[in-house]
């Protein structure tokens, strides 16, 4: 039997609470003195919670079409359960970018994998997957708003261009005190309907999702 969904999130809890201590750490007593490193600092705590999401989205819904134990104790199945988790890697592939399931293989490497972490995306694996918890799964999953933030953040951080740091811009709207010289510098705006920083909304969103989904 695979990882239960408990173990999966109280793995996943213990890395963004490692992230979130670091983000302390930098914001009470900044250990470094140049931009550049603050910026590559501040990048790379972005990119732990970013994988941290991605790699609990994944664990998340492999272990259930695979059949897994939810926290209030059900036994979930699909029918793709007798799929290994690189048939079903491939698979979630071809699902992410609305394509049939034809010949099942064995997904090439890591690399090839979907974006885990995009909700849109993981929506309509979770509905093709046709999980005996799905219901649960989607409604967790499409519960979720300022993740997409941090992906955003994260996706203008990895690939710094025009397009991407206009949509930065664009996001200005739904926050204050929005100064940046790097997109790193999103994780210090702040959300009006929490009025702290961006960052805690994306850890406390993440935290809400992953409860909803395990049930």
């Amino acid at each position: 039997m695979p990882t239960s969904l408990n173990v999966v999130k109280a793995k996943f809890f213990l890395r963004i609470k490692s992230a979130d201590s670091a983000f302390q750490r930098h914001l009470i007593a900044p250990s470094v003195k140049f931009s550049a490193d603050r910026f590559a600092l501040q990048e790379g705590l972005i990119s732990l919670l970013w994988q941290s999401w991605c790699f609990f989205c994944r664990e998340t819904v492999i272990n259930s079409a695979i059949g897994t134990v939810t926290e209030s104790g059900l036994v979930t199945h699909s029918p793709y359960s007798r799929n290994n988790e690189k048939e079903l890697a491939y698979i979630s592939k071809e699902l992410s970018q609305r394509r049939s399931i034809g010949v099942v293989r064995e997904i090439g490497g890591s690399h090839l994998e979907p974006t885990w972490g995009d909700v849109a995306k993981i929506n309509l694996i979770v509905t093709g997957l046709s999980c005996s918890n799905g219901a649960v799964l989607q409604s967790a999953f499409g519960s979720a708003s300022v993740i997409k933030d941090l992906q955003m953040c994260r996706n203008a951080c990895a690939h710094i261009n025009k397009d991407n740091i206009t949509s930065l811009i664009n996001a200005r709207v739904r926050y204050t005190s929005t100064a940046m010289k790097h997109p790193s510098d999103f994780i210090f705006w702040i959300d009006p309907n929490t009025r702290d920083f961006v960052w805690r909304s994306w850890l406390e969103e993440m935290e809400l999702v992953a409860d909803y989904a395990v049930k």
